[in-house]
């Protein structure tokens, strides 16, 4: 099992949560990702870190769906 992919979908979990999923020993696969900076590891929990870049993304385009809604909102109003 991809423990990276697993780790960005939970967000945040404990040693015990991803093991139970994955039905696997994942210390060497966590211990790799918190060495890469994709993990961290604050009281108790592992927190997987989005990278910048994917951040900025999202945000852009959260506001590009927002403004198209808007806009297919205003035209609908002008339609009635």
């Amino acid at each position: 099992m991809n423990i990276e992919k697993l780790a960005r979908h939970l967000k945040e979990f404990t040693i015990v949560e991803i093991e139970m999923i994955a039905e696997c020993n994942c210390n060497t696969e966590l211990e790799h990702l918190l060495n890469e900076n994709k993990l961290v590891f604050e009281q108790g929990l592992y927190k997987y870190k989005e990278p910048e870049h994917l951040k900025l993304l999202i945000f852009l385009k959260n506001r590009f769906i927002k403004a198209v809604n808007g806009f297919c909102l205003r035209i609908w109003q002008l339609c009635i």
